[in-house]
């Protein structure tokens, strides 16, 4: 789509440009014979190469342009069209907004499904989380914890991902991870006995974020049960 956009407005632009340069040359320089400038312009480095071809494109046989990897294009023009290069090259610059994460390939997701105990316990399968689960010791004044759930799964995060899942016979997990700079968007579903947790949210690759904490009436009172959710790098 960027292409297409791109194309049609650096079309018009030479279109409307036209006119001016066949004016020039009715003074006797035929427009072929026109002065044409070498500019230099930086591109965002995943642009780089669909507004080569694009321009490429537009410019036919008006003038030149070659990429310069991995973020400059050389352009051979008359000074008339690399005014409308420049400007046109800003104008899609803004209105294409901020380009899209690159995929990160494989993502492993680890969830835990931790409930607060009522005695010190130290459960050695909470040791990943130890640093965490010390920060949250004061705030929730929790003797300790023990683990009720915990489920992984590796998957690919792209616009096109479907969710994926995985679970037992205590714990439920669907997601869906799409890029993000440093990380992965993510829409999780937790199942854990009758709590039930959906949510939508940035995972940054290595650290560890708390996203719920939560028990439903008749499922163990006043008792917290937390949601435990890390994103990393799975090669």
């Amino acid at each position: 789509m960027f292409t297409t956009l791109f194309r049609a407005a650096a079309l018009g632009a030479l279109l409307l440009l036209a006119a001016c340069e066949r004016q020039t040359g009715s003074v006797g320089t035929p427009p072929t014979d026109l002065p044409k400038n070498l500019r230099v312009y930086t591109v965002p480095v995943e642009r780089a190469e669909a507004i080569h071809h694009a321009l490429a494109d537009a410019l036919g046989d008006s003038g030149r342009v070659a990429l310069a990897p991995p973020d400059r294009l050389i352009v051979v023009a008359t000074e008339t069209l690399q005014t409308a290069v420049a400007e046109n090259l800003g104008a899609l610059m803004k209105s294409a907004g901020p380009a899209a994460a690159a995929t990160p390939g494989p993502v492993r997701l680890v969830i835990w499904v931790v409930d607060v105990a009522d005695e010190a316990t130290s459960d050695p399968r909470l040791q990943p989380l130890e640093s965490t689960l010390a920060a949250l010791r004061e705030t929730l004044a929790a003797p300790g914890f023990t683990l009720y759930g915990q489920l992984s799964i590796t998957a690919d995060a792209g616009e096109r991902a479907a969710n994926n899942s995985a679970g037992d016979s205590r714990t439920k997990l669907q997601a869906r991870l799409t890029p993000a700079d440093g990380g992965v968007h993510a829409e999780i579903r937790i199942g854990a006995d009758r709590m039930q947790v959906f949510t939508q949210t940035r995972l940054k690759f290595g650290e560890t974020v708390v996203l719920a904490q939560a028990m439903p009436e008749g499922a163990g009172g006043g008792r917290i049960r937390l949601v435990i959710v890390r994103a990393d790098l799975a090669n």
